[in-house]
């Protein structure tokens, strides 16, 4: 098949099977392009909410949420909160902005609805190709403990701007 994307959920339950605890996220998603010219596949996680503008989480959830993207970055930098609310739909949110913030309500952060972030996900503007598939042994391949200073950093591009002498 040359165009396929797949996503995996991550378990939540007790013991072993408890993923979602030890990754943050409850999705991965593989996007995989096997064309003449183009291969490629590659994925992002993601960690899901139902979540409404003007109505914060608690301190204790927001702390929570925070650990979760904290978990996700530790393995990729395309990693996303994707929050459900009845009045914006389907949000994506990064993950790194989640773990910055000292606010409690998601929707104070910038977000992108579902259509644009796939097209960026699909023209391979987000996506890890260490995740390469929707499986639990890609993950726990990469699953590393890292401090936070030394985690992947996500495309970023570091102005300097200093006065002339």
């Amino acid at each position: 098949m040359p165009l396929r994307w797949e996503a995996m959920t991550l378990r939540a339950g007790p013991g072993s099977a408890a993923h979602e605890r030890r990754f943050g996220a409850d999705i991965m998603g593989v996007f995989t392009a096997e064309l003449r010219r183009y291969k490629t596949s590659k994925g992002f996680l993601a960690q899901a909410k139902r979540l409404e503008p003007g109505a914060p989480l608690s301190s204790g959830e927001w702390r929570r949420l925070q650990s979760q993207c904290d978990k996700m970055l530790a393995i990729t930098p395309d990693a996303f909160l994707i929050a459900y609310s009845s009045v914006r739909g389907v949000r994506f949110i990064s993950a790194r902005a989640v773990t910055d913030y000292i606010g409690r309500d998601a929707f104070d952060l910038y977000d992108i609805g579902v259509m644009f972030f796939f097209e960026k996900h699909f023209e391979s503007f987000i996506g890890d190709s260490r995740l390469d598939k929707p499986d639990i042994r890609t993950l726990e391949n990469l699953y590393i403990e890292v401090p936070a200073d030394e985690r992947p950093s996500a495309h970023v591009l570091q102005v300097i701007v200093r006065e002339a002498e």
